[in-house]
């Protein structure tokens, strides 16, 4: 799921509409409702779907407040939300470019009685 910005982007857009985005036109309220619809669908069908809750990216200071409607069609399909935090660092000052290094880091978390941590760099 993008914001339908992207899909207009010349790598990200066809890339997305390959992998079978759902693309959101958040200028529209209403168009929540149809990709609730779709994400429903997909849920469904047995398709992992991935969001970003917050809806936008940050300096990674602070998380910010989730948009809950995004999880509707999870709850509405009853299947489980698994939260993936994702963490970039960079090796020295270097801003995004070519010549720049970064660490990705993905990290899923169960908040249950044994928590379950998986980390995985890339």
């Amino acid at each position: 799921m993008a914001k339908r910005e992207v899909r207009n982007w010349p790598l990200p857009g066809p890339l997305g509409d390959a992998l079978g985005v759902i693309w959101i036109d958040r200028a529209r309220p209403r168009d929540l409702l149809r990709v609730l619809t779709a994400l429903e669908a997909a849920l469904g069908r047995g398709t992992t779907v991935l969001l970003f809750p917050e809806g936008t990216t940050t300096n990674g200071q602070k998380i910010l407040a989730f948009r809950s409607g995004l999880f509707e069609a999870a709850v509405r399909v009853s299947v489980p939300v698994v939260p993936v935090a994702i963490t970039v660092s960079t090796t020295d000052d270097a801003r995004w470019g070519a010549s720049a290094r970064a660490d990705i880091t993905l990290r899923r978390k169960c908040s249950c009685e044994a928590e379950l941590a998986t980390d995985r760099k890339l």
